[in-house]
């Protein structure tokens, strides 16, 4: 699609705001995307939304956000990024796509996790869903306004009938995937099992647990899915894991996070912090 109008959105209240890290998820988008207005879907328009659609809330109201901001600013493409997300290279494999594709995910796995079993947190339409095909609710991007309406009308449906979507295995992550791997739309992952790119959560691999920081080893305990972000490199202006290029990075858990920052850099490769400062305008 040629000369197509992109908006992209994350959506952060206030009180969450230094804890997810949303000016260096705002900033970090904007480095690389200066063409691209990004806006967050704050407590305001939150508020409005639980108002609107009783029992809507943090994990069912994606769908909303994306299709409200989409029509708002008249765009062709909306990209949905997690607040406690950082970019860290131009999202060409969706700006520049022309191939038709409706939905673009990245894959909550990445190579290094191996085939775990996760069947307990699938709903019942994909509970054998390979995990290299399951994906994150962290980065999503579509051109679709019917994707977007029906994954609305699945959530509802699920609200009103059972008052919580958390009925469904990881809420509307769940509902997501089902519409992603339901053959109506014509799909794309971004950062595919033995591809050349990391792309969101793809990124959390268990490594060096020995180098995350006490802080986060209280929280999470054994959780160590960060420990990978140690062996991030700098080198020809781009990021790199294990030879792979780095588009963005997504901290997920969600609002579990309570006791420390996400995105902290003492999570990092102590050589990559001054390009994370740049990129993120984060000095302090």
């Amino acid at each position: 699609m040629k000369n197509k109008s992109i908006i992209a959105v994350t959506n952060c209240e206030l009180y969450l705001s230094k804890r997810f890290g949303l000016d260096k998820c705002l900033n970090s988008f904007s480095y690389f995307h200066p063409d691209i207005p990004i806006y967050n879907w704050g407590d305001k328009e939150t508020e409005e939304i639980k108002r609107k659609w009783v029992g809507f809330g943090l994990t069912s109201f994606m769908p909303i956000i994306m299709s409200e901001v989409k029509k708002k600013y008249n765009a062709d493409l909306v990209i949905k990024l997690d607040a406690d997300s950082i970019v860290l290279g131009r999202l060409s494999e969706i700006i520049d796509c022309d191939d038709g594709t409706e939905i673009f995910g990245v894959r909550n796995d990445g190579d290094h996790i191996g085939n775990r079993d996760e069947s307990m947190n699938r709903p019942e339409p994909i509970k054998n869903l390979p995990n290299h095909l399951y994906v994150n609710c962290g980065l999503i991007a579509t051109t679709s306004d019917l994707f977007l309406d029906e994954w609305f009308n699945i959530n509802k449906y699920l609200i009103d009938t059972y008052k919580d979507i958390r009925v469904i295995p990881m809420a509307e992550q769940g509902t997501y995937n089902c519409l992603f791997h339901s053959g109506k739309y014509k799909t794309k992952i971004l950062d595919p099992l033995g591809g050349d790119l990391f792309y969101g959560s793809s990124a959390n691999i268990d490594a060096h647990p020995e180098n995350i920081p006490l802080s986060v080893q209280k929280e999470y305990g054994n959780f160590t899915n960060w420990g990978s972000y140690q062996d991030i490199e700098y080198k020809d202006n781009k990021f790199w894991l294990y030879n792979k290029q780095v588009k963005a990075l997504h901290f997920a858990g969600g609002g579990t996070w309570k006791n420390s920052n996400k995105m902290d850099f003492d999570l990092f490769n102590p050589k990559i912090i001054p390009e994370l400062r740049r990129i993120t305008n984060e000095y302090n």
